[in-house]
């Protein structure tokens, strides 16, 4: 016989602690576990991927434009991501980067890039291409080729960049320099009702906007201007021939430097060095003292990067091998009477030193200059002389190491390697 089915107990007396209720949830998570641990997943998975890879992009393009500040020098084009100042990092970023070259003065940048080779820039074209920085570098490369006054260079890299990147915002687009039309007063319209005038409804009268030029081609016609100024007036870029005798060698510890000098310019200040050398203040001196851009100091935005590579000798100490002992401060108690020589400080001119006090030249303390000083020299230093050999020792000098980590960080200061003049000839 088949069992009867037993009867469904009702009202059943409900054991204490028991759930008689299941949660919904938790019968969706023990149905759906498995899927939704790999939903869970995959999307921990997704935010990490999405945060590694902007993580990587930026250190990127951290690299690409820390690249192209190192190669330029030109630090004010960029800033870390997150930085205070614009952020060139941030594609978004390149209308800022674009309007500060727009509204910089040509030739403010010409002084940035003073320092700049045009050989570290082709190099930085080489190590960037195929990034953005490149581009700016290439674009630098033109600038600094037209301040020089070479039209056919300049022109040849502004075609080369513009092949490379026809849409370049500074070779077509940007006008330059920007266009400013002062609108003339406005006129009220007798159509208008005087409700109308008060919301600012006038007829304007605008006049035509004078056309403005792209900003490789502003470029290209200063190269072109500037290359028939220097072959016109040479002497203001090369210097003028000394004199063949007298000569004075500095017989160092590194080789030979050979200086003529600018007899008719400049003879009381060729006299006194000509008796000091004969008389032996220079022998046995140290080059004490030298002057270049800072490698440590921290670069303002648009500061100026062309800094006077100067490199001194006659300070009454500096015989001593003993740095410390240097006073590269002093300075003699004679002096040479101020001579408007009008001569320039090109590179590897020779100029007496002054006291900041006095207008007369110090009697016994020199310079040599390693790269273009006119700017911070001229007119208040009296240039008398040049080296025509040995320009290398100076050179290597100066961009030597300094003495000391705070000397390096003002950018004046002992150098750090000693080189000692031991004899003095003086050739009549």
């Amino acid at each position: 016989m088949a069992e009867k089915p037993k009867p469904e107990l009702e009202d059943a007396p409900s054991v204490p602690g028991q759930i008689t209720n299941v949660n919904p949830l938790e019968l969706i998570w023990e149905k759906h576990r498995i899927p939704i641990l790999l939903v869970a997943g995959a999307l921990i998975i997704a935010v990490a991927l999405n945060y590694g890879l902007g993580y990587w992009q930026r250190k990127e393009r951290d690299r690409v434009w820390g690249r192209f500040a190192e190669a330029t020098q030109l630090r004010a084009l960029y800033a870390p991501e997150g930085a205070p100042f614009f952020s060139p990092l941030n594609p978004r970023a390149w209308a800022s980067v674009n309007k500060i070259h727009w509204d910089q003065e040509l030739s403010d940048l010409h002084g940035d890039l003073d320092s700049v080779s045009e050989g570290e820039l082709e190099d930085a074209i080489k190590s960037l291409e195929g990034t953005p920085a490149a581009l700016w570098s290439e674009w630098l490369l033109a600038c600094k080729q037209a301040a020089a006054g070479e039209d056919a260079a300049a022109r040849s890299t502004i075609e080369s960049l513009a092949a490379k990147s026809p849409d370049f915002a500074t070779l077509h687009k940007q006008a330059y320099p920007p266009i400013y039309v002062p609108l003339p007063e406005k006129k009220r319209s007798k159509d208008k009702t005087s409700k109308d005038e008060d919301e600012g409804h006038y007829e304007e009268n605008r006049p035509p906007e004078p056309p403005a030029s792209s900003l490789s081609k502003v470029l290209l016609e200063r190269a072109d201007r500037d290359h028939k100024f220097r072959e016109n007036r040479s002497d203001l870029y090369v210097p003028p021939e000394p004199d063949a005798k007298p000569e004075v060698v500095f017989v160092t510890s590194e080789g030979d430097i050979k200086i003529r000098f600018y007899k008719d310019r400049a003879p009381k200040h060729v006299a006194n060095f000509i008796t000091k050398c004969s008389t032996g203040w220079y022998k046995d001196r140290y080059f004490a003292k030298m002057m270049r851009k800072s490698r440590e100091a921290q670069p303002m935005p648009f500061a100026p990067t062309s800094v006077p590579e100067l490199l001194f000798i006659g300070y009454l100490q500096s015989k001593d091998q003993d740095r410390t002992k240097w006073d590269i401060n002093w300075h003699s108690e004679g002096t040479v009477p101020f001579e408007n020589s009008g001569l320039s400080h090109f590179p590897f001119m020779v100029a007496a030193d002054r006291d900041p006090g006095k207008r007369d030249s110090d009697n016994k303390v020199i310079y040599f200059t390693a790269n273009d000083a006119a700017k911070e020299r001229d007119n208040r230093y009296v240039v008398f002389g040049r080296i025509v050999e040995g320009q290398q020792i100076v050179k290597k000098i100066i961009e030597g190491n300094f003495f000391s980590t705070s000397e390096e960080t003002s950018g004046q200061g002992k150098p750090d390697l000693e080189v000692k003049v031991n004899e003095v000839k003086v050739i009549e």
